[in-house]
């Protein structure tokens, strides 16, 4: 563990994780793309409690399971992730909304890859009312919440 490393050894760190997962997702090298995955998650998890960085990090991470892992697999993270951040963003933490968004237009995409038609059509919906409530804020791949729709 990175115990001893501080916040911006961790920050720098977690880019070159994240970079070395996106390449070797992108070369399909999938058992060192989990393992690595795994090993970023643990040091985040670890993190979680005190560090709101490591927080959206580790949301962050989670995003993209559904390019690693199997999509019954990946749509069960989403999900769980899905409840937390719609917990953080009723509690006030508005940091979390382009990542609710984001959650919402990768279960969607998940849901049209597990032939459930009607879930992703409402996880796009809800993206969709997300972008139309916080329009001050940029909402990325809008085009894909209203195509899965």
């Amino acid at each position: 563990m990175l115990k001893d490393c501080d916040k911006g050894e961790f920050e720098l760190w977690g880019r070159l994780m994240r970079l070395l997962i996106s390449l070797n997702c992108a070369l399909d090298c999938m058992e060192e793309t989990k393992r690595l995955y795994d090993e970023y998650k643990k040091e985040l998890a670890f993190r979680l409690e005190y560090d709101c960085k490591s927080r959206h990090a580790y949301y962050e991470l989670l995003l993209l399971s559904d390019s690693i892992f199997d999509p019954n697999v990946a749509h069960m993270t989403l999900v769980n992730m899905l409840h937390d951040l719609e917990v953080l963003v009723t509690k006030g933490e508005t940091d979390y909304i382009p990542l609710l968004y984001k959650t919402l237009i990768n279960l969607s995409g998940n849901s049209i890859e597990l032939c459930q038609f009607e879930e992703a059509g409402q996880h796009a919906y809800r993206a969709i009312q997300i972008a139309e409530e916080y329009d001050c804020m940029r909402f990325t791949n809008l085009g894909a919440a209203y195509n899965n729709y």
